[in-house]
C-alpha cells in the first residue's frame, strides 16, 4: 500500500510540472500575439503616422538615398507613397524619346521585405521583392520621312541601365508589367491605341539578355487576345518578338478609329515572328502566317460579309491568298502581295462579280447607277510616301438597270495624293456603239477635266435610207471647279460617212453644282435650234426644259414622195421630266397652211432600257386618237385608234429586209370632215364615208 502511495505522489508531481510548463507557454503565446498585433497595427498605421508627424519626407529620402544613384530618372517625393510592404512612385518621369518612338512610365510600384529592411537599414534596395511598371506606354509616331540609319538605342540604354543596376544590388530577376499600351500618334495630332491591356513580366537572364512574356489585346477592348514573347540582346543589339493569335475574336474591335469602317465580327489565328538587328527599323525581318475567317464589316451603311483570306509573310514579303468577300449580291475574290512590308508596294488582282457601284458610294437616296452591276478583273497597285498607285479594269462588263450591258469595259486610272487621272475609259454597247474618254482631277485646285467620245453606227433603213451605214459621233469636253461648282465646256455632234456628211452640230455647256444647260450654237441645218436644261444632274437627272426645233428630217431620206412633204413641215419637239418617265410634246406644222398639223402628247418610259414604251394622244388635223408604241434598238411595234372610225397597228423589224407589216381599218371614216380646213354642219360634202382595210 505504501508503495502505491509513493507511485501516486510521483505521478502527481510530474503532472504539476507539466501544468507549469503549459501555463508558461500560454503566457508566451499571448505575449507574442500582443506584440505581433501591436506591430501590425503600427505598420498599418505607419504611413498615416508619418504624414501626421511630418516625418514622411525624411523617411522617403532615407529609403531613396541608396537607390537614386542607380535610377535613370528623377523622383517627385510629393507623389511617392509608402504602404504596408509597398512603395509607389507616381509621376516618376521615366521617359526616353526620339523622333520615331517614345517610352514612358508614369507609375512604378515596389514590393519589399519588411524584415530585410529592418535588418539592413543601410541598404534598402536589397529588400526589394518585386517591381511593377504600371501603365507603361510606347508611342510610335507617324513621320513623312525617317532616315534609314536612325537608331533608337537611347530607349534600350534606359531599359538596360534600369535592369542592370537593379541586378547589381539585389536578386530581382524580373519586372512586372501591368496594363501597358502601344499607341500610334498620327500627324493630325491624335493618338490611336493599337495594343492595350498588356500584362506580363520583363525578365533579365543576365545583364544583357531581357525576356518579355505578355498578354494583351490588339485593336480591341477585350483582354488576353494576344500572346507576346520577346527576347532582347542589349549587347549585340538583337531582338526577337513572337506574337500568337489563337482564335482571336475581333468582335468589338475599334478598327473604325483608323478607317471609316466598323468591324462587327471576325477571327484571326496564326503567328508573327519579328527579328531585328541593331534596333534599326530597316533591319526588321518578319515571318508568319495569319488566317482571317468570317469577317464582317460595315462601310458607309453597306455590309460586307464572309471576308476570308490567308496572309503569309516570308522575309518581309507578304502574300494574301484565297481572298473572298460578299457585298450584297456581289462576290469579290482574288489575291494580293507586297514584296517588302517595310517599303510597302501593294499589288492586287481581284475578280469582281455583280458589284453595285452604289455600294462604294455614300448611302442615301437612289442614284441613276444604283441598280447597275460591275463585273471584271481589277488590277491594283499602291504605295505610300508619297501615296500613289494605279487601278486597271480588264474584261469588264456593266449591266445597267435598263437591262442593257456595257461590254469590253476597260479602265486605267492613276492616283496620287493630289491627283486622280483616268488615262483610259472604254466600253461597247451592243454591236455598233462604243464609248471612250479620259480625265483628270486635281485636289489642290479642285479642277475636274473630262473628255468623252461616243459612237453609234446605224444599220440599214428603208424609209430614212440616208441613215444607213452612217456614223453618229458625239464629243464632249468640260471642266468643273468642284470648289465653286461651276462647269463650262463644249460639245460637237457629227452624222457622217465617207464623202457623205448629213449633219454637223456644236455648242456649249454651262452650269453649277445643281443645274446644267446645254445649248446649240452652230449647225449645218440653218433653221435648227436646240437647248437642254437639266437639274440635279450629278445624282438624279431631271430635265426641266428640252427643245429641238426644225430638225432636218428631210435630209435623211431620198424617197421622192416623202422628201417634199418633210421639207414643207416645220417641227417643234419638247420634253421634260425624269429620265425614266419623260413627257413629250411633238408638233409638225405645214409651213404653207398652219391648220395642217400633227400633234403628239405622250409619256416615254424607260428611255435607256432595251424595251421602251410611249403612250399618248395624237391629233391629226381635225381628229384625235390614242396611240401606244413599244420599241427598241431593232424593232418598232405600235397601235393607234381614232375613235370608232380608224384603228390599226404597225410593226417594223430592223433586222430583216422585209421588215414592215401592219394594217389600217376604216369604219365609216369621213375623210373630208377629218382633213378640211373648216367644218360646216350637215353639208353634203360630209356624207361620204370610207370603209375597209389596208394591209401593209
Amino acid at each position: 500500500m505504501e508503495r502505491h502511495l509513493k507511485a501516486i505522489d510521483r505521478i502527481s508531481l510530474k503532472w504539476d510540472k507539466k501544468n507549469q510548463i503549459f501555463g508558461l507557454m500560454k503566457k508566451i503565446i499571448v505575449l507574442f500575439s500582443l506584440i505581433i498585433t501591436f506591430v501590425g497595427i503600427f505598420l498599418i498605421a505607419l504611413p498615416s503616422l508619418l504624414n501626421w508627424t511630418g516625418l514622411a519626407k525624411p523617411v522617403k529620402r532615407y529609403l531613396l538615398s541608396s537607390a537614386e544613384e542607380y535610377l535613370p530618372y528623377s523622383v517627385n517625393l510629393d507623389n511617392f507613397k509608402i504602404g504596408l510592404g509597398t512603395l509607389s512612385f507616381n509621376k516618376v518621369a521615366l521617359k526616353s524619346d526620339n523622333r520615331r518612338y517614345s517610352i514612358s512610365v508614369n507609375n512604378i510600384r515596389l514590393s519589399y521585405r519588411l524584415t530585410s529592411l529592418i535588418l539592413h537599414p543601410s541598404s534598402p534596395l536589397q529588400s526589394l521583392k518585386s517591381i511593377t511598371l504600371v501603365n507603361p506606354q510606347i508611342v510610335i509616331r507617324a513621320q513623312k520621312e525617317q532616315p534609314a540609319s536612325a537608331k533608337s538605342t537611347d530607349i534600350w540604354q534606359v531599359i538596360q541601365t534600369f535592369v542592370n543596376r537593379l541586378n547589381d544590388k539585389n536578386a530581382i530577376k524580373f519586372v512586372r508589367i501591368e496594363n501597358g499600351q502601344v499607341a500610334f500618334h498620327r500627324q493630325t495630332g491624335d493618338s490611336l491605341l493599337i495594343v492595350q491591356h498588356l500584362n506580363g513580366i520583363l525578365k533579365a537572364e543576365t545583364k544583357d539578355i531581357i525576356n518579355i512574356i505578355l498578354k494583351g489585346s490588339f485593336l480591341s477592348n477585350q483582354p488576353d487576345q494576344m500572346e507576346i514573347s520577346a527576347r532582347f540582346n542589349l549587347r549585340n543589339e538583337q531582338s526577337r518578338l513572337l506574337c500568337r493569335f489563337a482564335r482571336y475574336d475581333l468582335n468589338g474591335a475599334f478598327l473604325e478609329k483608323f478607317l471609316p469602317i466598323k468591324l462587327t465580327r471576325g477571327q484571326i489565328s496564326g503567328w508573327l515572328l519579328m527579328e531585328n538587328q541593331h534596333f534599326i527599323p530597316d533591319s526588321l525581318n518578319i515571318n508568319g502566317e495569319l488566317h482571317f475567317r468570317n469577317f464582317a464589316l460595315n462601310y458607309k451603311a453597306r455590309n460586307i460579309k464572309n471576308i476570308q483570306f490567308k496572309a503569309v509573310v516570308s522575309n518581309n514579303r507578304l502574300i494574301v491568298d484565297s481572298l473572298s468577300a460578299r457585298m450584297g449580291k456581289a462576290f469579290v475574290s482574288g489575291h494580293a502581295w507586297v514584296n517588302d512590308v517595310l517599303k510597302p508596294h501593294l499589288q492586287a488582282k481581284l475578280n469582281l462579280k455583280d458589284l453595285n457601284p452604289d455600294a462604294l458610294m455614300a448611302s442615301g437616296k437612289a442614284h441613276w447607277y444604283s441598280n447597275a452591276t460591275l463585273s471584271g478583273w481589277l488590277n491594283l497597285t499602291a504605295q505610300p510616301l508619297p501615296w500613289r498607285g494605279e487601278v486597271e479594269l480588264q474584261k469588264g462588263s456593266i449591266r445597267l438597270a435598263s437591262g442593257k450591258t456595257l461590254r469590253d469595259v476597260q479602265l486605267n486610272m492613276h492616283f496620287s495624293k493630289d491627283t486622280l487621272a483616268v488615262k483610259k475609259l472604254f466600253a461597247r454597247l451592243d454591236t455598233g456603239n462604243l464609248f471612250n474618254g479620259f480625265g483628270i482631277y486635281e485636289k489642290s485646285s479642285g479642277i475636274l477635266a473630262i473628255n468623252l467620245h461616243a459612237e453609234h453606227f446605224t444599220a440599214s433603213h428603208r424609209i430614212f435610207d440616208r441613215l444607213s451605214q452612217k456614223l453618229h459621233a458625239l464629243n464632249v469636253r468640260f471642266k468643273t471647279d468642284t470648289k465653286t461648282g461651276q462647269t463650262t465646256g463644249k460639245w460637237a455632234y457629227f452624222l457622217t460617212a465617207p464623202a457623205d456628211t448629213l449633219l454637223q452640230m456644236d455648242g456649249q455647256i454651262n452650269g453649277d453644282d445643281k443645274n446644267l444647260r446645254i445649248d446649240l450654237l452652230h449647225s449645218t441645218a440653218a433653221d435648227c435650234k436646240a437647248a437642254l436644261v437639266v437639274s440635279d444632274y450629278l445624282q438624279n437627272p431631271h430635265i426641266d426644259r428640252g427643245e429641238l426645233r426644225n430638225f432636218p428630217f428631210e435630209e435623211f431620206t431620198s424617197a421622192e414622195f416623202l422628201h417634199p412633204v418633210l421639207q414643207r413641215m416645220s417641227s417643234d419637239f419638247r420634253l421634260s421630266g425624269p429620265l425614266n418617265r419623260l413627257k413629250l410634246n411633238l408638233n409638225f406644222v405645214d409651213r404653207l397652211n398652219a391648220k395642217n398639223k400633227v400633234e403628239l402628247v405622250a409619256t416615254l418610259s424607260n428611255l435607256f432600257a432595251a424595251h421602251r414604251e410611249l403612250n399618248g394622244l395624237i391629233r391629226l388635223k381635225n381628229i384625235t386618237g390614242n396611240t401606244k408604241v413599244e420599241f427598241g434598238d431593232d424593232y418598232f411595234s405600235g397601235n393607234f385608234s381614232f375613235g370608232d372610225q380608224i384603228s390599226g397597228n404597225l410593226n417594223i423589224d430592223f433586222t430583216h429586209e422585209q421588215y414592215l407589216n401592219g394594217k389600217v381599218c376604216f369604219n365609216h371614216f369621213n375623210i373630208i370632215q377629218a382633213f378640211s380646213d373648216s367644218v360646216i354642219a350637215n353639208n353634203f360634202h360630209f356624207l361620204g364615208n370610207i370603209n375597209g382595210k389596208v394591209h401593209l
